[in-house]
């Protein structure tokens, strides 16, 4: 997750959709003024919790008139990387903080049937982008979502009310790609009738990626200007202290990243 108050957005990074290119481009920009890189920081922060954890700073400064936006991807495309996680090998270590989600050698096909069946509530349960980007109201939290698989034709969209930079570049910078593929084959089979089931169950999130572009473009035809806030992070240091030092040691973790990215040093 990422504030600028400066440049007036939130950027909600959900977990395996692209969002660590984006956090990477914008977390290196001096006008990215809260940058929550790590996950015990708040990477993955979703919209109602963001709304809830920092109430007193949008008392001061409203959620409501921040550009806020964040990316999503399409379901069928979305389980397989937490598939592809999930299944490595890596996770086998009882050592592993993440063992308890480890596979343990199922096919995708015994993952979807796990998650079909509504008992369950176990570990790997799916992060609907429905549930991310959705207030407790009901609402939709964001104005705006790029589409991992249309990122730079999105971004440019997006950079005609916020100009960011991005677009020209985010194809050539992706991270966690190869770290994504590890442990089992790149190329998953999935044949119509899987795709059918997890579009089934995941249907919400499949007319949330259809509306999009329409979703987008009404809030670009609004003509939306982001407010400039230059005090905010003086305000948000002196109300979360503990995150604003996280905050500055996740912009030194990014300038190292960007360090070893630029010498081809950087694996995840």
């Amino acid at each position: 997750m990422i504030i600028s108050f400066q440049r007036g957005y939130i950027f909600f990074g959900m977990p395996k959709t692209g969002s660590t290119t984006l956090h990477y481009l914008l977390g290196n920009r001096s006008d990215s003024d809260i940058v929550l890189s790590r996950v015990d920081h708040g990477k993955h922060h979703h919209c109602a919790a963001a709304v809830r954890d920092f109430k007193e700073i949008f008392a001061m400064y409203p959620y409501s008139n921040f550009i806020k936006f964040g990316v999503i991807r399409d379901p069928v495309k979305l389980i397989s990387s937490w598939y592809r996680i999930w299944s490595s090998d890596k996770l086998a270590d009882p050592t592993n903080v993440n063992h308890h989600c480890w596979l343990e050698g199922r096919t995708l096909e015994e993952f979807v049937a796990e998650l079909e069946s509504p008992e369950y509530n176990g570990p790997r349960r799916y992060p609907s982008a429905q549930d991310f980007y959705t207030l407790d109201d009901g609402t939709l939290g964001v104005d705006f979502l790029v589409r991992n698989e249309h990122m730079s034709e999105d971004l440019a969209a997006l950079e005609t009310v916020l100009p960011l930079g991005l677009a020209e570049v985010v194809d050539n910078t992706r991270l966690n790609v190869q770290s994504n593929q590890r442990g089992v084959a790149k190329k998953l089979d999935i044949g119509p009738e899987l795709q059918d089931r997890i579009y089934r169950l995941f249907a919400a999130d499949v007319q949330l990626y259809k509306d999009t572009p329409e979703m987008n473009r009404k809030f670009l035809d609004s003509n939306p200007i982001a407010p400039v806030w230059l005090e905010g992070a003086e305000h948000f240091r002196q109300t979360y202290p503990h995150l604003y030092r996280a905050n500055k040691n996740d912009k030194l973790r990014l300038r190292v990243k960007r360090s070893l990215v630029g010498i081809g040093l950087y694996k995840d």
